[in-house]
């Protein structure tokens, strides 16, 4: 399927590593079938450093709809349709000279919670983009020659859409109203956030306001600060210090009267001035800017 959406004029043209060929060409892009037993857990379709080809786990048809969270309620999506949005996904990494990339997060220990920017996560959005552009350009085609093939990816991304957000919603009850990190922020700093990933793909695929206003509601909700309750109270900076520091925060005196803070997931700073006889005031304002709620 990924092959027919890339099109015989294509400069990349996906091949069956494991088939005889009397020459390859420089458009070729082989996809070699790899045992999960030889590769890290995580690793399920992906390009090596330096390579010009593709690997794909021989277990990734039972991972993938655990992998695009489809749940036990979603609507059910054809493996061969996620296989050739990544197969798509890895060609762009290709096709735009990165040194090697992976649709999913190879690196478990990577996984933190956070909202900063890096080149890393750039490339996998643009890596999501190639493979949108792809979809589009083929479904301009005939049926003969991609078309249709470029309408089904179509219909499941959208399908994707909807299992992916009504999945994490379930899971992550109550989330979406305090903003909660494990819905909105990136897991990791290899990779953007999964869900808007999709939403993003969906948006570019159907261009309807619909789609760009969930999109958008999504970043909004991922630049809201979390509330993150403490069960008792707050009486100084110390103790608000002790506790910004257990959740990734930082509270530092820098002055008898100002205190820095650092937000932990984007690296945000801001001052405080504390007055004497009023440093409540100066920790309400602190944890307001933290996300931290107390009992008062």
């Amino acid at each position: 399927m990924a092959a027919a959406v890339l099109g015989a004029d294509s400069s990349a043209t996906l091949v069956k590593g494991w088939e005889a060929r009397a020459s390859r060409h420089g458009s070729d892009v082989p996809v070699y079938i790899v045992r999960h037993g030889s590769l890290a857990e995580s690793d399920l379709v992906f390009v090596p450093p330096g390579e010009r080809c593709i690997f794909v786990s021989d277990a990734v048809i039972d991972e993938l709809p655990d992998l695009f969270l489809e749940g036990e309620i979603g609507m059910e999506v054809d493996p061969e349709r996620y296989l050739a949005l990544i197969l798509l996904h890895e060609v762009g990494h290709i096709q735009l000279g990165h040194e090697s990339g992976s649709f999913n997060d190879p690196d478990p220990f990577d996984s933190l919670l956070n909202l900063h920017e890096t080149d890393q996560k750039d490339r996998e959005i643009a890596a999501d983009r190639f493979a949108v552009d792809q979809i589009l350009a083929a479904s301009k085609r005939d049926y003969s020659s991609g078309g249709m093939e470029a309408l089904n990816l179509q219909l499941s991304i959208s399908s994707i859409s909807f299992n992916i957000t009504g999945f994490l919603r379930v899971t992550n009850f109550g989330s979406s109203s305090t903003y909660s990190p494990k819905l909105y922020w990136d897991d990791g700093y290899s990779h953007p956030n999964f869900a808007l990933r999709i939403l993003v793909m969906q948006a570019l695929l159907d261009g309807s306001e619909d789609s760009r206003a969930i999109v958008q509601d999504f970043i909004e909700s991922r630049e809201r600060r979390p509330y993150q309750r403490f069960h008792g109270t707050i009486a100084s900076l110390d103790e608000l210090a002790q506790v910004a520091g257990l959740v990734g925060h930082e509270v530092t005196r820098i002055s008898s009267t100002q205190v820095e803070l650092t937000y932990g997931p984007t690296g945000e700073t801001a001052l405080v001035e504390v007055m004497d006889q009023d440093e409540q005031r100066a920790v309400r304002e602190a944890a307001e800017f933290l996300g931290i709620e107390y009992d008062e």
